[in-house]
């Protein structure tokens, strides 16, 4: 109890243990198989919040496309609605009717204008948009490769552990007491 002990390989991340006798290699061999099993295991499980957030970053963004296209086709519509009338103002003005005809030129222009802010304020939303995407694709890189370095740390960890026998684990085949007697004679003073 107070002597026996044995020492084998433990590497603490994994908490594994390594059977008595067994080699240094073989059992970085089994510490690296478990790692790279519970590394491919938190990948996933990364991968898996990321893609959710892509999906829904790119959901937004095919909105915001087919908003643009809209508002692009609007725009055109508004621009040449503001050149036929401006066309037709020109026309008003040569026969004298000016006061309906500058109403008209004035509002096609105010239409304009609203339909260009709506196609820059969506623009500016797909540029965010884009640039959330390369922010969040940066963040997932960082992750997986955080995710790579420390797993590949834990299975390079390699300590000694020293077991020690408990006084309860310790079973006695057989106990005995012997006793072999011995006997002094004093025969004349003298011991026999």
């Amino acid at each position: 109890y107070q002597t026996a002990s044995l020492t084998i390989m433990h590497n603490p991340e994994l908490d594994l243990y390594a059977q008595p006798g067994m080699s240094r290699r073989d059992f970085l061999v089994q510490a690296q198989t478990i790692a790279r099993q519970a590394r491919d295991e938190e990948l996933d499980r990364v991968m898996r919040q990321y893609d959710k957030r892509f999906d829904d970053l790119e959901a937004k963004l095919s909105k915001k496309a087919r908003e643009l296209a809209a508002e692009q086709q609007q725009l055109d519509t508004v621009r040449n609605e503001e050149m036929f009338t401006a066309g037709e103002a020109v026309l008003s003005l040569l026969r004298g009717r000016t006061t309906y005809t500058l109403s008209r030129v004035s509002r096609a222009r105010r239409y304009k204008n609203y339909a260009q802010e709506d196609l820059a304020e969506t623009e500016q939303a797909i540029a965010e948009l884009e640039a959330q995407l390369d922010d969040l694709h940066a963040q997932m890189e960082a992750a997986l490769h955080g995710i790579q370095e420390k797993w590949a740390r834990a299975a390079a960890v390699v300590e000694d552990y020293r077991i020690t026998p408990y006084k309860k684990d310790i079973y006695l085949d057989a106990f005995g007491i012997g006793w072999k007697p011995y006997w002094i004679v004093i025969a004349n003073g003298s011991p026999q």
